[in-house]
């Protein structure tokens, strides 16, 4: 299988002629759709005020996550939080996602973008979370990330 752009460029075998202009569209075309969507700043801002609107302690995790770069280890959401050691991270991701989803909905945040808090396995136990690069970005602009390692970053 080929690429639109690659059939069009070798089209001459074929004795088929294309103008330059029908492969630029193509490759423009192919470049505005291989683009993952990203999340944006009104879609962060609403995802962080729903978490904490409902009493979640995820909000302060993203932040946390965004002042480290968009990695934070279990460890550390164990301490913001407040869990006794024997607690369950199992469904951590939940509340977020299903806000997420609610957001989608509404056309505030674009469909497909990355999760905004993946876990990071370790074996079968969750050793970490990860948010998505345009939000450590997002919240480091804000002045909204709450680590002080975000300075050094």
């Amino acid at each position: 299988m080929m690429r639109p752009t690659d059939l069009l460029r070798r089209a001459g075998v074929l004795d088929v002629e294309v103008r330059t202009e029908s492969v630029d569209d193509a490759e423009r075309v192919s470049r505005e759709t291989s683009r993952p969507p990203t999340w944006s700043r009104a879609g962060v801002g609403a995802l962080l005020e729903r978490l904490e609107a409902e009493g979640w302690e995820h909000a302060l995790v993203i932040r946390e996550a965004a002042g480290r770069g968009g990695r934070i280890d279990r460890e550390d959401i164990y301490e913001i939080c407040g869990y006794d050691d024997d607690r369950m991270l199992r469904g951590f991701t939940r509340p977020a996602a299903r806000i997420t989803r609610d957001l989608q909905a509404e056309g505030l945040v674009s469909e497909d973008v990355e999760p905004a808090l993946t876990p990071l396995y370790i074996g079968v136990k969750a050793a970490a979370f990860r948010i998505p690069a345009e939000m450590v970005t997002i919240l480091e602009d804000d002045g909204e990330s709450t680590s002080e390692d975000a300075e050094d970053l």
